[in-house]
């Protein structure tokens, strides 16, 4: 009996050290896991580190953009007041021109049969005139004055057409930098996914060490 409890007590010995032996395995295997764990996570927290920097110095530049935005839709909207202000003064400009037409072919030959206008000599027309006396000086400015307003109203035309272009590519650009910013926040959500991992991971080496420890106080 008593050689039966040796080898018994034997077995269970050499059982024991087989299990020290493999939990001696699972965590080594465990600490090298950790080291590389460890390692990864050293390379994430500087990435991290420097994401944080490019979604900092993104935000200001965004920040930055949007009231570019803001600035260029001002003065487009400024630029469409005025424009809505010079058309309105062209059409009224025009209206004034149309009603003060005067036929003056008609106009000279009731004159003429009136015996209010004569026949004036050839040599007498060359001659320099007065400008009171030209109503042709009035159409003049007239017309001076209408191409002022439509080289005015050109020309806004164009500042109105460039702003917009402006406005659509700084919005277009904004949109990429908010697409950019939504990447990275991807990014760091993984990444916090990730350490939560390494984490648990490590909470199951401290259990294997305290399962060997008991296995050791135990043996």
């Amino acid at each position: 009996e008593a050689a039966e409890v040796v080898q018994r007590l034997l077995e269970e010995g050499k059982s024991l050290r087989d299990s020290r032996e493999h939990l001696r395995q699972r965590l080594s295997s465990s600490v090298d896991t950790l080291k590389n764990k460890q390692a990864t996570i050293s390379t994430l927290e500087k990435n991290l580190g420097r994401v944080e920097d490019q979604l900092r110095v993104l935000k200001r530049f965004t920040e930055s953009l949007q009231e570019q935005h803001r600035s260029l839709e001002d003065e487009a909207n400024h630029l469409r007041s005025s424009y809505t202000d010079l058309k309105r003064s062209i059409q009224t400009f025009a209206s004034d021109i149309a009603s003060s037409k005067v036929d003056v072919l008609a106009l000279d030959a009731k004159l003429f049969k009136k015996g209010y206008l004569m026949e004036v000599a050839p040599e007498v027309l060359l001659e320099q005139y007065n400008d009171k006396m030209l109503p042709c000086v009035e159409v003049e400015k007239a017309q001076k004055g209408r191409k002022m307003w439509q080289h005015k109203h050109d020309k806004l035309e164009k500042q109105l057409a460039e702003k917009t272009l402006e406005a659509k590519k700084l919005k277009d650009e904004l949109n990429d930098r908010n697409r950019r910013i939504v990447q990275l926040r991807v990014t760091l959500s993984s990444r916090k996914s990730q350490e939560e991992e390494l984490r648990l991971l490590r909470n199951k080496i401290r259990d294997l060490g305290e399962q060997i420890a008991e296995l050791e106080k135990e043996r």
